[in-house]
């Protein structure tokens, strides 16, 4: 009996230094491109489209999906937003915890911005001179935000921590976020 129980309790911990010395490490199934080290945004206080102040700690209470478009919101941009609505709203029980943003760093079309507001009235949109560092922050080697296309995520303590390219899987993406939202005990 004795030798079972020293069996039993020495039998994981054999496992790990074996898969320690074998330098085995099991592949992760994330669908985004993990940003290793995160990196933590400089957020400030902003003025929304609806003139509302949007400040640092609203960033950080809720897990955040972005995207940046440098030329206003046109086609493509609205077909992203649209898209981030669907996937946002099925999260079902869990939508509370993530919150859309929109960032247009460049002068743009106030119309444009406030009927996009208007249709989707729980979009975050940041616009203006005032969002263009805010912006830059989004920026990866070689791949500037505003024209990649690319959605980002942003956890609750205000790190970039994953991107999706232009093209990405919606499924893939809201696995994801299924999956930080299930194991995450912030936001």
């Amino acid at each position: 009996m004795l030798v079972f129980l020293v069996v039993l309790f020495a039998l994981p911990i054999l496992a790990v230094l074996g898969m320690y010395q074998l330098d085995y490490r099991p592949g992760g199934s994330s669908h985004g491109e993990l940003i290793s080290p995160p990196k933590a945004l400089q957020l400030s206080t902003l003025q929304d489209v609806r003139d509302k102040p949007f400040g640092a700690e609203q960033w950080t209470k809720k897990w955040n999906i972005v995207y940046v478009s440098d030329s206003g919101c046109e086609a493509e941009c609205r077909k992203q937003v649209h898209l981030l609505r669907q996937i946002h709203v099925s999260l079902n029980k869990e939508i509370d915890r993530v919150q859309r943003f929109l960032i247009v760093p460049t002068a743009a079309d106030s119309a444009e911005l406030a009927a996009l507001q208007t249709q989707y009235p729980d979009l975050i949109i940041l616009a203006g001179d005032q969002a263009a560092p805010l912006a830059q922050q989004f920026d990866l080697p070689d791949q500037p935000a505003g024209t990649s296309g690319r959605v980002y995520f942003v956890d609750p303590l205000g790190n970039l921590i994953m991107s999706y390219p232009a093209g990405y899987d919606p499924k893939g993406l809201r696995e994801d976020m299924t999956r930080l939202l299930k194991y995450s005990w912030v936001g």
